[in-house]
């Protein structure tokens, strides 16, 4: 639904006292940037407030304002809602949908200063944040003009060239099982030719992954800046290659980038702490306090209107409409609905642990489902329901040997029980004998699939932390009793 906002004004005359009370809507207008609050000078070069225009910080400056979400704009680089939400509806085009063909991507400073209520306090925020993530270096590479005849992992790459229309480049890619990579296959010129990037299996010569977004913009792996820190692994017993591909039928020059960005690649030295499936040994308690320290090392909190926020207009809204989990009703949004139609629901319930701080607002276990299947579900346990009270689209509510409790339908039974093994391990409580039973019977039944895994991922670019049951669904026979 779309957000409607309104400015009221009231005069009120008290005696002889006339006295005009304007509410205008308080934001970015008041505490950051206006409507057309300006950082670049009027030439369209930018001045002293940005970096000049091409250097290396605006390069790095751009690659964050057209990949970031909505999210990331605000809680990494601290826009203002306002200024972020015009800078995303810009990227999506007159369809409003990411990765269509009416992607608008920006390309200079000049650009970006066009758009609404993104000013000097914006640029103040951007350039702060390249700079304390290191994005700038990336932009500043020294490329070599030659087309090497392999490339190499532990080396890493970077060549600029030309490449002709509809034309490939395949590039034989020496590396090890776990190396971690980020690729980048860049325009450098103005002329609107499409680049691809694939990593295909150099034996078949199948496609393993590839980005070809659409504008015409550059090509990388992974596609989000918010995973570029973690790559793309590589598979173990495979061998690779890298193809650039100009999908156009117009000549393009461009700067080709490949760095090893963790796992056998990387320098020795301290990384981030390994996922769960790297440690096969530990066990019961050792396992969960292992879970336990991964998880606050890398779990970041959300307030629960974030969490709220995020589910309803970015992680679980699929070209403006979000499901319901538990019974696969759907409705249009934009924003969070209003209570009386849907609402998050808490796969662990707020009365039973989940009531404030992470554990309320961790995006793991929440997901979207109507105010009336939320009403019946209430705080009931897990469970296949034997005597049925209440039945709505495959989601049953009723008894079993005497106890009040609640069956999603099939399609979410799998991802229930992971997200409860998930709070039970990282937020230490326990789950009955009864249910746990249900659960590990779910979670066999309803396998991980790639939906539940895309948004482990998702929610890992948000929040930090993952669910190690949706990476590793053998974790759950190496505890014996949540």
């Amino acid at each position: 639904m779309p957000v409607i906002r309104h400015t009221f004004c009231w005069t009120f005359v008290i005696g002889l006292l006339f006295a005009t009370v304007s509410c205008g809507e308080a934001g970015d207008e008041i505490e950051g940037d206006g409507y057309d609050d300006t950082f670049a000078a009027a030439s369209g070069h930018a001045d002293s407030l940005a970096p000049a225009e091409n250097s290396a910080e605006a390069r790095a400056i751009l690659e964050v304002v057209n990949t970031y979400s909505l999210h990331g704009l605000v809680r990494d680089v601290g826009l203002y809602y306002r200024g972020a939400r015009h800078l995303i509806d810009h990227r999506n085009g007159a369809d409003g949908v990411r990765n269509t063909m009416d992607d608008m991507y920006l390309r200079s400073m000049a650009e970006l200063d066009r758009i609404p209520y993104v000013g000097p306090k914006s640029m103040e925020r951007l350039r702060a944040h390249v700079r304390e993530a290191d994005l700038i270096t990336a932009h500043a590479i020294e490329y070599r003009d030659v087309v090497p005849q392999r490339i190499n992992t532990k080396r890493g790459a970077a060549f600029r060239g030309e490449i002709g229309p509809s034309d490939l480049i395949r590039l034989p890619l020496d590396s090890e099982g776990g190396d971690r990579l980020l690729i980048w296959f860049r325009k450098a010129d103005a002329v609107q030719w499409n680049p691809k990037v694939k990593l295909i299996d150099a034996d078949t010569g199948d496609t393993v992954t590839w980005s070809n977004p659409w504008g015409n913009t550059d090509a990388r792996l992974p596609l989000s800046a918010e995973e570029a820190s973690h790559g793309f692994e590589l598979q173990r017993d495979r061998r690779y290659a890298v193809v650039l591909d100009n999908t156009s039928r117009l000549h393009g020059t461009y700067e080709f980038w490949l760095e090893c960005v963790g796992g056998p690649c990387s320098p020795p030295g301290p990384e981030r702490a390994p996922r769960d499936g790297d440690d096969r040994q530990l066990e019961d308690d050792q396992l969960r306090a292992q879970l336990v320290a991964r998880h606050e090392l890398t779990h970041d909190y959300l307030d629960y209107y974030q969490a709220r926020r995020i589910m309803f207009e970015e992680l679980d809204n699929v070209n403006g409409f979000v499901e319901c989990v538990y019974t696969g009703a759907v409705i249009e949004t934009d924003t969070i609905p209003s209570n009386l139609e849907m609402n998050a629901e808490h796969t662990w319930p707020q009365s039973r642990g989940a009531v404030d701080g992470a554990a309320r607002s961790d995006l793991h276990h929440l997901f979207a489902v109507t105010s009336v299947i939320n009403s019946v579900r209430a705080n009931h346990p897990y469970c296949n329901v034997d005597e049925v009270m209440r039945e709505d689209d495959g989601a049953r509510y009723g008894n079993t040997r005497g106890v009040r409790c609640f069956e999603p339908r099939d399609d979410h039974k799998g991802n229930a029980a992971r997200a409860m093994f998930y709070f039970a391990a990282v937020y230490q409580q326990e789950i009955d004998a009864a249910q746990e039973a249900t659960l590990r019977a779910w979670h066999e039944l309803d396998p991980v699939d790639a939906a539940e895994r895309a948004r482990n991922d998702e929610i890992e670019s948000i929040q930090g932390s993952r669910n190690p049951f949706v990476d590793d669904p053998a974790l759950t026979a190496r505890i014996a009793n949540f």
